[in-house]
């Protein structure tokens, strides 16, 4: 399968990921008051950020080291898996606590989402695996597996299902639908061979070591690196049920919803365009001005989708998403100022880890990180939920400026320091 292809079936697969996930969502924001999907919101929130948390230090640092090679993958499945284990019982655990805090005890909806949440976490690190094994159509085919119970499920709620059983049957196609994919996905893998080690015992014991030897290298870093890039949305999510309400959780986590559709244009493009940049980078001033083009357009995503969100009537997003739906243009905006912030900077941080500047975008990264979650600190003790959602597109603009200028200053001629591959991060 060519690059473009894997590219384009690795997009279908977060499209149907992101579906089945909006589907569910709005369906339950329908079916319950206001505070119980604020809640709810929080809980999801907990997912995505172990989520992203526990594939950082399992799939993530396979796909960096042994991506595409299948015989050492053979080899790091099931090791994967058992390293997936514990992580496993200690989030059921946690996601069981979480919803007794968050539901203020034993509630039915919380026992569903606890049940239903480790569903979803095996789901995504099969899904994830599949793409470290440059299987996209592994993937693809969980993703549907899971999409098909969902949709499913969503035709017995319009027929069967009133009030609140519909939020209960929506979450219970949700984690029935992740297990039958992950189920799925698993037995495609071990179709491919990647999940049955054979051959010589003795290299299949010098991949098992090397992949232990990674993960213990790679594995904080990894962690680290999201929770200061893409775990900065759940925290802010956690803060506003802590200093707001769950309404307000609620009605960001439906914004962020809505404008899903702008991580899967970005992430696809991102692939192609640090592909790009790699094949220009001997002419860096092309290199340049195409990150400086790229920039410009991927601003342009997340201000004219949310402009065209913003102005459909709001009894239209009402009756599609539910009363908290009124409350989401102030989320809309904090969304839209950020992203637009932060898919300027990704072109330049490209062509820095082009130039094999990756020392210098982990540095900025580390004060962006720390300048942000200062800002949130600060900005919600001191001016509470408008502080937030002012106080942080300020700080994400300020790193675009930084981000610029030092992708400016290592291009300069006699600047450049020898070329690495753009990191899949």
């Amino acid at each position: 399968m060519s690059s473009v292809r894997r590219i384009a079936t690795s997009s279908v697969s977060q499209g149907l990921s992101m579906a089945t996930n909006v589907v569910t969502l709005l369906t339950i924001a329908r079916s319950t008051t206001g505070s119980d999907f604020g809640r709810f919101a929080v809980q999801y929130g907990l997912i995505v950020f172990s989520i992203g948390v526990l594939r950082s230090v399992t799939t993530d640092v396979a796909a960096a080291r042994f991506g595409g090679q299948r015989r050492e993958l053979s080899v790091i499945g099931p090791l994967l898996a058992k390293t997936a284990g514990l992580p496993l019982v200690v989030l059921a655990v946690a996601y069981g606590l979480a919803g007794v805090v968050v539901f203020g005890g034993v509630d039915l909806l919380g026992l569903v989402v606890e049940k239903c949440s480790v569903a979803v976490v095996v789901h995504e690190l099969v899904r994830a695996f599949a793409l470290a094994a440059l299987a996209p159509g592994v993937a693809v085919e969980a993703d549907a597996a899971w999409a098909v119970v969902v949709a499913a499920g969503l035709v017995l709620n319009v027929v069967v299902m009133t009030g609140d059983d519909r939020a209960i049957a929506a979450l219970v196609a949700w984690g029935l639908g992740a297990c039958v994919g992950a189920v799925a996905g698993a037995v495609r893998l071990g179709a491919l061979g990647l999940t049955r080690p054979s051959g010589d015992d003795a290299a299949g014991g010098s991949i098992a070591q090397a992949w232990r030897a990674e993960r213990r290298t790679a594995a904080p870093a990894y962690a680290f690196e999201f929770v200061l890039s893409r775990g900065i949305p759940e925290v802010v999510g956690l803060t506003l049920a802590a200093v707001v309400s769950f309404e307000a959780t609620g009605s960001y986590r439906l914004a962020i919803t809505l404008l899903g559709p702008i991580g899967v244009i970005v992430g696809g493009t991102r692939s192609i365009l640090a592909a790009e940049l790699r094949a220009r980078i001997d002419v860096v001033e092309s290199a340049r001005r195409l990150a400086l083009g790229a920039a410009v357009v991927l601003v342009l995503v997340p201000v004219i989708y949310g402009g065209v969100l913003l102005a459909t009537p709001e009894s239209w997003r009402t009756s599609v998403m539910g009363p908290l739906a009124a409350g989401i243009q102030p989320y809309v905006l904090y969304l839209v100022a950020r992203r637009s912030a932060t898919t300027a900077s990704l072109p330049p941080f490209l062509l820095l880890r082009t130039l094999g500047r990756a020392g210098q975008t982990s540095r900025i990264r580390s004060v962006e990180a720390a300048a942000t979650f200062s800002a949130l600190a600060v900005c919600a003790f001191a001016a509470g939920e408008n502080g937030i959602l002012i106080g942080l597109p300020v700080v994400a603009w300020c790193a675009v400026v930084v981000w610029w200028r030092t992708a400016r200053s290592a291009s300069q001629p006699g600047e450049q320091a020898g070329h690495l591959e753009p990191s899949s991060e």
